[in-house]
């Protein structure tokens, strides 16, 4: 039982220890996807999030993130990220609206918020 759990703490802890920095960090960021056939291709829809569609589609989004300490072992953060889209199921998105609070390697997240996996590398374009 010992060795399952270290090997899960091996697997976990890093993306959540390492997760975000200190500080107010926004982004904004314009996503299309085109196709022209009756089938979306599996690729075009993977790993969005819930922001695609099975017709074509653009989006405009953008967030604002704050991560902070509150002395030696506890840490909070709040995030907000929208977006708004033609050819998609709504026009308007709360993509994610979330507040955290963690103390040492315990994080408590409340709200809609996007989990990367850490087995995949999110900053491929294929996100695997």
């Amino acid at each position: 039982m010992g060795r399952i759990f270290r090997l899960f703490l091996l697997a976990f802890l890093p993306a959540a220890l390492g997760a975000q920095p200190k500080g107010l960090h926004e982004f904004a960021e314009i996503g299309t996807a085109l196709h022209s056939g009756d089938h979306t291709p599996l690729w075009q829809n993977a790993l969005q999030h819930g922001l695609s569609s099975l017709d074509n589609y653009g989006y405009v989004r953008g967030g604002v993130t704050f991560r902070d300490t509150l002395g030696a072992h506890w840490s909070w953060g709040a995030g907000i990220d929208l977006a708004a889209g033609v050819g998609m199921d709504a026009a308007f998105v709360v993509q994610q609206a979330y507040a955290d609070l963690a103390w040492r390697c315990f994080d408590l997240s409340v709200g809609s918020k996007e989990q990367a996996s850490p087995f995949l590398n999110s900053e491929l374009s294929t996100g695997g």
